[in-house]
């Protein structure tokens, strides 16, 4: 959902190299459908906006509707694609990078001619929950002139579901929020919420305890919020 303007944006991907859009009014009228080609049936969990562009990683893990599901196929690399808004995602502009895996994206906004996207990122994938990898926050840098990328990882924790206030969704933004577990834990599972200051570079850490499992966690900004932060996890 763009705050501002309010328009909700979704995908579907299917077990054929495509991707169907829709764009949907304020009023729930659809204003805009379509089909984006691809070059691998690719699994698409997660997407984001920014002012101008709507960003999607093709990881490579394809799609079968049948006995294997979702295939591991690191030699097809990643692939990026940014749509125009401006144009009805008449335009492309396309990137290829290392294999990776994303789940879930935190945000992503524009600085002149590049895109800065943060999210959670993997080294591999697989559809067996128990051998996922640590995942960590990762700073994708898109230069659209010269259709370069560049990948930092931010921070060492394992984390994974980010949120922010969403009212600066696809605007730069200074706090978001993950589940995480302590460094020193023994547990399997996120017992800890992280709350990250990306302006000052720091964070903080409630640790329910190794006892607890935590599902993800949303924020809900106070009504008449003076602050990003102002609100409750």
């Amino acid at each position: 959902l763009d705050p501002k303007t309010l328009e909700l944006f979704s995908i579907a991907y299917h077990d054929e190299p495509k991707l169907s859009y829709h764009v949907f009014e304020r009023t729930g009228e659809i204003k805009l459908s379509g089909t984006l080609n691809l070059p691998f049936a690719a699994m698409v969990h997660d997407f984001v906006i920014t002012e101008n562009y709507l960003i999607i990683f093709l990881c490579p893990v394809t799609v079968s509707f049948g006995l294997e599901f979702a295939k591991w196929r690191p030699e097809l690399k990643t692939k990026i694609v940014a749509l125009s808004r401006k144009t009805n995602f008449k335009s492309e502009i396309w990137f290829e990078t290392e294999a990776f895996f994303c789940y879930h994206f935190v945000n992503a906004y524009e600085i002149e001619s590049k895109i800065l996207i943060d999210y959670v990122r993997y080294p591999d994938f697989t559809m067996d929950t128990q051998q996922l990898k640590s995942a960590h926050w990762y700073r994708t840098t898109l230069n659209l002139k010269s259709q370069e990328c560049n990948h930092q990882q931010i921070d060492t924790h394992d984390i994974e579901f980010p949120r922010i206030n969403e009212n600066y969704q696809g605007q730069n933004y200074q706090y978001f929020y993950a589940l995480t577990r302590l460094k020193s834990s023994q547990s399997n599972y996120f017992h800890a919420v992280i709350k990250y200051d990306l302006k000052n570079g720091n964070y903080n850490i409630h640790d329910f305890g190794e006892s607890c499992e935590l599902d993800e966690a949303i924020f809900v900004p106070q009504n008449n919020f003076q602050k990003e932060d102002d609100g409750f996890v």
